[in-house]
């Protein structure tokens, strides 16, 4: 664990070195193309452009290394089953996949039934799916939630 630290810490640094050498190049081109007077290349190596150019790189490499961090995909630390207000057990899916029919049928809370069945079903919910096969129209619902929406006409 120790040397992955170690090599973190090495391409940090490398990334900071990067960017500051390229904010110096650039700090010094900004000084020798937009000189009116008639400036020696070496001379534009020591202006304030060019310290500048390097100071704003550092910065700019610090950023970029905060931006690029991976985040945590979840915060309850690699469970794949959690428990719902009630009590049930449910499996917890970070990634982003379409659901197979039979798994959308084995997921807590929804509801699926067939078109002719819909008047005997006792209970009720959002329609989320509805499909044909094999001649019958497949209906998939979502339990019944309940929301308060607070809301203001334009008038």
């Amino acid at each position: 664990m120790a040397e992955k630290k170690k090599s973190n810490i090495k391409k940090y640094l490398i990334t900071i070195v990067i960017m500051a050498v390229v904010g110096y190049i650039a700090g010094v081109c900004i000084c020798y193309f937009t000189n009116q007077e008639s400036m020696d290349f070496t001379e534009a190596l020591t202006t304030d452009y060019a310290w500048v150019g390097l100071a704003c790189g550092v910065v700019l490499g610090i950023v970029f290394l905060f931006m690029s961090k991976k985040k945590p995909t979840s915060s309850v630390s690699g469970k794949t089953v959690g428990k719902t207000a009630e009590g049930v057990e449910m499996d917890l899916s970070f990634n982003a996949k379409m659901l197979t029919p039979d798994e959308l049928s084995k997921q807590y809370g929804v509801i699926g039934t067939t078109w002719s069945q819909l008047p005997s079903v006792k209970k009720t919910g959002l329609v989320v799916q509805n499909s044909l096969r094999n001649g019958k129209y497949n209906i998939t619902m979502k339990d019944e939630f309940h929301a308060m929406v607070i809301g203001a006409t334009a008038s």
